[in-house]
């Protein structure tokens, strides 16, 4: 399909960001239950995985639409703020969020041994009773210790910050997009922003 659009601009963007995607997932492998894990590093990984992704989708959106270079960088930004709040909310989901809603099971990436933001941030602000308690489930690996860890990261407002720091690249997404003239089109794109973190599923 890309060659038949014959847009080498958008295999450009395309091939960095396959190319930054797949850095991002083996970054996130070898750092499988590693409690050391701290926020920046976090972000480092989301920004190569979700964010790329979103950005990558937006940029190339922008330059099949021909959009001025302005514009195209605008909707980048507007992509990968994006993408962080979709991660960020998904982290929260994975405590809060119901199975059946969400269609995969509460507790994957606890079982799965990947430290999120909720996580970090129970490790940073938890007791000491708390965090060795993290750290001992983030080792089992069981998600049948979700609630358990739930608990402790309601205790210390991880999955509240988790969420502000959500809202807080909302806002920057949406006041990307303050160069585009009213629109249908903008104000969809305002909506997408606002549904992403207020989602339930």
């Amino acid at each position: 399909m890309l060659v038949r659009l014959g847009n080498l601009d958008i295999m450009h963007v395309l091939a960095d960001t396959t190319n930054i995607i797949a850095e991002g997932e083996v970054d996130q492998l070898v750092r499988i239950g590693d409690a050391e894990l701290d926020e920046q590093d976090y972000f480092s990984i989301i920004g190569c995985k979700t964010a790329q992704l979103f950005a990558g989708a937006s940029e190339s959106a922008a330059i099949l639409g021909q959009a001025p270079t302005e514009l195209a960088e605008a909707l980048k930004a507007y992509g990968w703020h994006l993408g962080l709040a979709y991660q960020l909310i998904d982290d929260v989901l994975d405590y809060r969020g119901d199975s059946g809603t969400l269609g995969k099971n509460a507790g994957d990436d606890l079982a799965e041994g990947k430290l999120t933001l909720p996580v970090i941030h129970g490790l940073k602000n938890g007791s000491t009773t708390q965090v060795k308690a993290l750290k001992a489930a983030l080792k089992a690996r069981d998600s049948g210790q979700v609630e358990s860890v739930f608990q402790i990261l309601e205790d210390v407002s991880s999955l509240e910050y988790t969420v502000e720091q959500a809202r807080r690249h909302i806002n920057l997404a949406s006041a990307g997009l303050s160069g585009l003239n009213p629109s249908p089109h903008r104000q969809a794109l305002l909506d997408l922003a606002e549904f992403v973190v207020t989602r339930a599923h």
